[in-house]
This record gives structure tokens, C-alpha cells and sequence, in this order.
């Protein structure tokens, strides 16, 4: 299963999204961090990600909806959002095996699933019990699809090798692609630039 989260960061809501973090920051550092330190983060934190303005075109214009796309904290938050809503859907109480899943993993917004099921309607049918949104709420859309051999993931093909039958993965590259992952000119901060540039080095 690949799944897709449509539009991750514009469509979170932002709020509710950082009292998730401080929730599971306060419950993280609780034996680490004084009550002053842990009440300066949650100070900081609203400060650093809401009213956030941008200039375009020589006027400035007020973010009201989602997370910052190139802010530092944002992948973060996006993260946290995500792995929260999976905790409380695998529990302990219900094993990954018990709700029809072999293996979920998620790299913030793309997800990748392998799942029991005799059609891929079936597969869906598992999948779409994955939500990152409370129910009755359509903030977060998830699109999953499913293939019976093999899935493209991020910049790896995932696959079943048919001789083995083991789980397999090769180098996956869309139909041009320029190979460029931030171009410099970019509005990210230099330090998420600096990054990627290393991290591609490596």
C-alpha cells in the first residue's frame, strides 16, 4: 500500500496541532525539565508558528490556515501530528496484526503499508482505518493505493522478489525527474539547505 497524505502542512489545523506537541512534549519531558522550562516551550511554541506573515509581490499577507511550508518547526509538527493519531490506533490493545497490518511506516506526509487481503479492494478496505484526523472531522485526507508485487515509495521501489518471495527494494526515479531536491534560490532557511545539500553528499 502507498499511501498519500493530500496536502499535509495546509491542511492541518494549526492549533489543534500544537496542543498535540505540547501534549506529548509535557508528557515526554516530564521527569527532564522543570515546570518553568516546560511552560517556556509552550510559550514559545505559539509564538514561533501562528500569525506568521510572508511578502509576495511587494505586500505582506497573514498565513491564516495550516503549517508554514519551509519554517523550521514545521516538519516537526507535521510529524508529531502523524504519529499521534497512529498511536492511538495501534495500541497495545490492538496489534498492528489484529487491525490486518504486516508493516505501516510513514516519512511526514508519504505512507507505506503492507496489509493482509485477498483483492485490492480488500487492502483499501484495511487502509482506510489509518486516519490522521479526529472522526467526524475531514481536515486530513489520506489517498491510499494499493498493488498486489510491488509499490513506489518515496525514491525506492518496494517489492516482492518472485523467486524468494522477500521483501525487496531498488533505487525508484518518476518519469523527469530533474534530480534537484531544494534549489538554492528557494525561500527555505540556509540551514534546511545546508542540510539537504549534505545529507545528499552522504
Amino acid at each position: 500500500m502507498s499511501g498519500d497524505v493530500v496536502a499535509f502542512y495546509p491542511s492541518i489545523p494549526l492549533e489543534e496541532a500544537l496542543d498535540i506537541v505540547m501534549l506529548l512534549f509535557r508528557a515526554h519531558y516530564v521527569n527532564m525539565l522543570n515546570e518553568r522550562q516546560i511552560e517556556l516551550f509552550c510559550r514559545c511554541l505559539p509564538i514561533a508558528n501562528l500569525n506568521n506573515v510572508v511578502e509576495f509581490q511587494g505586500r505582506f499577507w497573514l498565513q491564516t490556515q495550516g503549517l508554514a511550508m519551509g519554517q523550521a518547526p514545521s516538519p516537526d509538527i507535521a510529524n508529531l501530528w502523524g504519529t499521534y493519531f497512529e498511536e492511538h490506533l495501534f495500541s497495545s490493545e490492538r496489534s498492528l496484526k489484529d487491525l490486518g497490518w504486516a508493516f505501516i511506516g510513514r516519512y511526514i506526509d508519504d505512507v507505506l503499508g503492507i496489509v493482509y487481503a485477498d483483492s485490492a479492494e480488500n487492502a483499501l478496505k484495511v487502509a482506510s482505518i489509518l486516519r490522521y484526523d479526529d472522526p467526524g472531522k475531514e481536515h486530513v485526507r489520506l489517498l491510499w493505493e494499493a498493488l498486489e508485487y510491488n509499490v513506489p515509495f518515496l525514491d525506492m521501489l518496494v517489492y516482492i522478489d518472485p523467486v524468494t518471495s522477500q521483501i525487496r527494494h531498488q533505487p525508484y526515479q518518476k518519469k523527469l525527474n530533474h534530480k534537484e531536491r531544494i534549489p538554492w534560490v528557494s525561500h527555505h532557511p540556509k540551514d534546511v539547505k545546508r542540510g539537504t545539500y549534505i545529507g545528499e553528499m552522504s
